[in-house]
């Protein structure tokens, strides 16, 4: 009786070892697809400018110049981050489109529409048009971004910017993130639209906060306008601008170009 039951031990024993290389063996490999996934989706960078790079003049440079990007360490749980905030993105978008059928005075407004109603159609590529989002590409100052929405309320324009962030960040937030400043400043002054209205979604808990920034000329000028011609200054002499004093290190850690950098001179961190 006691070898019987020594051997069902045994056997349950292999069965459970087997069960858990299984285990083992699939999400090793699911892993692994994810990484090739994002492999795949690392494409070469073309000449033209991001807004949130519009505080380096020397990242804006490599861009521009299709600088080679540094080595990539593929991360499935970040790519599984980014993935989620972009489903997220389209719900709340879905939800807005909605707002006008219980009353309000809200139209979620196609950017190909916008573009032809204000006359700017003729200065954008239009590249990808999705369900709400619309990639574009400005066709002079070459500046390309994915712009999450052009909203109608109440009567007046405002781009729609949505994040997704972490509870310990959402619980701080009393304002727009700064480091985002930039990115909605340049979409502004190409859209021509001086309103944007910012919504900051808890990941974790689903609940939301909403912030307005009113963008002037002026701002237009110094975080746009400027920074594009002084590097376009460099490029026609073909010269790698000093790296940009104001540039925090956070900034750098998840630059593309920090080997680009360090040689050629003036990396300021250690």
């Amino acid at each position: 009786m006691n070898n019987n039951a020594n051997l069902n031990r045994l056997i349950q024993s292999a069965k459970n070892k087997k069960e858990v290389d299984v285990a083992t063996s699939f999400l090793q490999d699911f892993r692994y697809s994810l990484i090739q996934e994002e492999l795949q989706e690392r494409n070469k960078p073309s000449p033209t400018y991001k807004p949130s790079s519009f505080k380096c003049i020397r990242n804006m440079y490599f861009q521009r110049t299709e600088e080679e990007l540094d080595e990539f360490k593929p991360n499935p749980s970040l790519k599984a981050i980014t993935e989620s905030g972009s489903d997220r993105h389209e719900r709340i978008q879905g939800h807005i489109t909605r707002m006008n059928s219980f009353g309000v005075n809200c139209q979620f407004i196609k950017v190909r529409d916008y573009l032809t109603e204000a006359g700017l159609l003729d200065e954008f590529d239009i590249l990808e048009e999705g369900k709400y989002e619309t990639k574009l590409q400005h066709k002079t100052l070459h500046v390309r971004f994915l712009c999450d929405g052009i909203l109608k309320y109440n009567g007046e324009y405002y781009i729609l910017e949505i994040k997704t962030e972490t509870s310990y960040k959402w619980q701080e937030r009393k304002n727009f993130d700064e480091k985002h400043r930039n990115q909605v400043v340049a979409y502004s002054a190409l859209l021509k639209i001086n309103k944007v209205l910012f919504i900051y979604e808890n990941r974790d808990l689903c609940d939301w906060k909403c912030f307005l920034l009113n963008v002037n000329k002026e701002m237009h000028e110094e975080l746009v306008y400027k920074p594009i011609e002084e590097c376009e200054k460099y490029i026609l002499e073909k010269s790698i601008p000093p790296i940009s004093k104001i540039i925090n290190k956070k900034d750098c850690k998840y630059c593309n170009y920090k080997s680009k950098c360090k040689l050629a001179g003036g990396w300021i961190w250690s």
